[in-house]
């Protein structure tokens, strides 16, 4: 079979986030030169589509609103004035200068905020999750500007190999497409082809203790199976996955309606309990990247007074114009879908509802006397006052259930029937980490030397900066990154050994200690490293200004 050969001077792979910004940016400052994108899925935009935003500093809207401006410029700064430079108009019909929040909490005084969905997603109720937001306004703007630019990207053209010419230099790479194999040649390569969060195997390997075969939900694109990762080991880059990491956060009632949400958290129904009809001692939550809970699925208990408080509450705990009216409004609509699918589907895993706790028991599968025992004895310590501390909602930092149960409300007991469960689970995102790469975004390989003219960026990739005693960026999550999985180099997840009591896997913010050299090793993509595309495209134009 004949193989089709396309030439050009850059050849991006992935339409995400880092890849769209990267591939526009470099078009723009190289003229003349020929762009190729490679896109493995049927539609741009990989887990970027799903995501909120990057914290926006230092841009020309917030200097003109009176930010003091910083020298140089700071990056999102840059990355946003060059987002407005490509819609001027559609930027300010969706983003706004003012007081921003990130997790409920104050960020910036003058921010860049993004008050409501794009106009083709505005429909969609839940506000922690996308598509509609930052990302996929970028990567809807960056493919506008493509078609603007004539720069074809590739759909349903999966990238599976690279080839080096006879210097050993990456040349070109192989890939699949409907119509058969295609050669792109190239003098420049950016890698952005995501992480490998859906491959449960490979993170299984690497996390065995949190990918333990119980189901959670996968917010994974499915074309995000690391494969670039392997291929570019299998040219001979270097590759750290043991400072990888992957964000698995919950048990929490998600990804169904975020008013439901919200009322699961209000402090007001401080009763979850495991599937057997116990009560857990660790509450989920959005805290704690890939912490490893003893309980990854449990139901909120509460009765008809409670659901009423905390329904009425729920308002109050989304900071989302939109989202905040629709709840006041709604809540009890939403509410009642969900117990109406469960009704329809015969089984409780959104919100179930029935007169009786024995009821309530039977529909869950729950023993009907050990749930009634764990209701009963819930309710003396409201009574008694234990209920609030104990849980650790109000109480000390150091209480098992401290960031999730929000509000200011004490606990009520579940005594006037209908009774009510709300589902909570585990959920999996992007992992961060893979391809070895140094501040300029060059691909190392596995001594440490540069790659010449091969570049990565986002969560395929693992950041390399030298150790001067400084730490950092990357993408950040805590310190240690993903807990209880042990180290793991190659991308094929071959895991190394994990070491009870020894440093669990994952660079996280600070930064681990890179494989080779004196470096510092943090998890690249994110949001925050959306911005980063900018700087890619700047170092690869200025090589091939040489080249």
């Amino acid at each position: 079979m004949t193989i089709k050969v396309m030439d050009c001077d850059l050849a991006v792979i992935g339409m995400g986030g880092i890849g769209s910004i990267c591939t526009v940016k470099a078009a723009d400052l190289l003229p003349g030169k020929r762009v190729i994108v490679l896109e493995k899925a049927k539609n741009p935009g990989g887990a970027t589509i799903f995501a909120h935003g990057p914290q926006i500093s230092d841009s020309t809207w917030q200097r003109q609103a009176g930010a003091e401006p910083m020298e140089p410029q700071d990056l999102s700064g840059q990355f946003f004035d060059f987002l407005v430079s490509k819609g001027e108009a559609d930027a300010k019909k969706y983003f706004k200068v003012g007081q921003t929040t990130m997790m409920g909490m104050m960020a910036l005084k003058i921010g860049i905020d993004m008050p409501r969905r794009i106009d083709k997603y505005k429909e969609l109720d839940d506000p922690s999750i996308g598509p509609g937001w930052w990302g996929s306004y970028i990567v809807d703007k960056m493919m506008e500007c493509c078609k603007k630019m004539n720069i074809p990207v590739l759909t349903e053209t999966r990238a599976k190999k690279f080839i080096k010419d006879s210097s050993g230099k990456v040349t070109g790479v192989l890939a699949d497409t409907k119509d058969g194999e295609i050669q792109v040649n190239f003098k420049a390569c950016f890698i952005a082809a995501g992480g490998f969060g859906a491959d449960y195997k490979k993170c299984q390997e690497l996390w065995p203790n949190v990918f333990n075969n119980i189901p959670m939900h996968n917010l994974n694109p499915p074309s995000l199976t690391g494969d670039l990762i392997d291929a570019a080991q299998d040219t001979g880059a270097g590759i750290d996955l043991k400072n990888a990491g992957c964000n698995v956060q919950g048990p929490i009632h998600h990804p169904y309606s975020y008013t439901v949400v919200t009322m699961a958290r209000s402090s007001v129904m401080q009763l979850q309990v495991n599937l057997e009809g116990e009560r857990v001692s660790d509450p989920g939550g959005g805290g704690g990247l890939g912490r490893v809970t003893p309980n990854p699925r449990v139901y909120s208990i509460a009765d008809q007074d409670v659901i009423e408080k905390a329904g009425e509450l729920a308002a109050d705990a989304i900071s989302e114009e939109y989202e905040h009216e629709r709840a006041k409004k709604y809540w009890r609509e939403d509410l009642a879908e969900e117990i109406a699918v469960d009704e329809k589907w015969g089984y409780g895993r959104h919100t179930t509802k029935a007169d009786t706790l024995v009821d309530l028991a039977l529909k869950l599968k729950i023993d009907p006397n050990v749930l009634r025992a764990t209701v009963e004895k819930y309710n003396k310590e409201c009574e008694s006052g234990k209920g609030q501390g104990e849980q650790g909602s109000q109480g000390g930092p150091g209480g098992p259930g401290g960031g999730f149960f929000q509000g200011s409300a004490s606990p009520m007991p579940v005594k006037k029937g209908p009774f009510y469960a709300i589902f909570g689970q585990r959920f999996r995102q992007c992992t961060h980490g893979g391809i070895i790469v140094n501040a300029s975004h060059e691909v190392l390989d596995t001594k440490g030397n540069v790659m010449p003219g091969l570049y990565a960026g986002g969560d395929c990739t693992t950041e390399y900066t030298v150790n001067s005693g400084s730490q950092s960026s990357g993408q950040g999550g805590p310190p240690q990154g993903m807990q209880g999985g042990p180290g793991g180099q190659g991308a094929r997840g071959q895991a190394g050994r994990g070491g009870q009591g020894g440093p669990p896997g994952g660079g996280g913010i600070r930064g681990g200690v890179g494989i080779f050299g004196s470096y510092v090793a943090s998890q690249g993509g994110g949001m925050a490293g959306l911005c980063k595309g900018i700087t890619a495209a700047i170092n690869i134009a200025k090589y091939l200004s040489r080249a």
